[in-house]
């Protein structure tokens, strides 16, 4: 909110305790700092030295590395995801829908790649308790049953994760628009 009140929401974002400022070439970004670093100083708030990149080429924020081409997972998230194993109980399946779904954005027709994992989920949802500790028994005690299609699902969601980047929009270019209804 501060920073769209002193005209800074073009060039800064903030998200919980990151925040983020970019800018088109050097001589900018000098600027743009100097008014962000002003503002939080007026609001009486500090920083971590430790986690500051300043004029970095590519900087990780919340779990994604963005650069001037866009944003990717980070190099160790793609690590972690190699390393999912099939889930072996509902608690974990829903664990793995629940990561996938915070990288949606990078994976193509997402809907039709996590249905077969979330079809399963569902079906063995239906007898459970709704909330609480009952359902969270449940979800732990309820073993997931060996399903090709999903483990295809898993692989191929782990295969597009693995090397893929989000470019920023080329507005001298026409877009093509698609629609995921998830």
């Amino acid at each position: 909110m501060a920073f769209k009140t002193a005209g800074l929401a073009d060039v800064a974002f903030i998200y919980v305790d990151d925040f983020g400022v970019w800018s088109r070439n050097l001589d900018d970004h000098e600027w743009h700092m100097c008014a962000v670093l002003c503002l939080i100083q007026d609001l009486g708030l500090t920083l971590a030295q430790d986690k500051a990149h300043v004029t970095h080429n590519k900087v990780p924020l919340l779990g994604h590395l963005i650069s001037g081409k866009g944003t990717r997972t980070m190099p160790s998230k793609c690590q972690a995801i190699q390393s999912i194993p099939y889930p072996s109980t509902l608690a974990q399946l829903e664990h793995v829908i629940r990561f996938f779904s915070y990288y949606k954005n990078y994976v193509p027709c997402f809907s039709a790649l996590i249905a077969p994992l979330q079809h399963l989920k569902m079906t063995l949802l239906h007898p459970s308790p709704k909330t609480g500790h009952a359902h969270k028994c449940y979800c732990a005690g309820t073993s997931v049953p060996d399903d090709p299609s999903t483990h295809q699902s898993l692989t191929e969601l782990k295969s597009i994760l693995q090397n893929c980047t989000l470019r920023f929009p080329d507005y001298t270019q026409p877009f093509l628009l698609y629609v995921d209804a998830s």
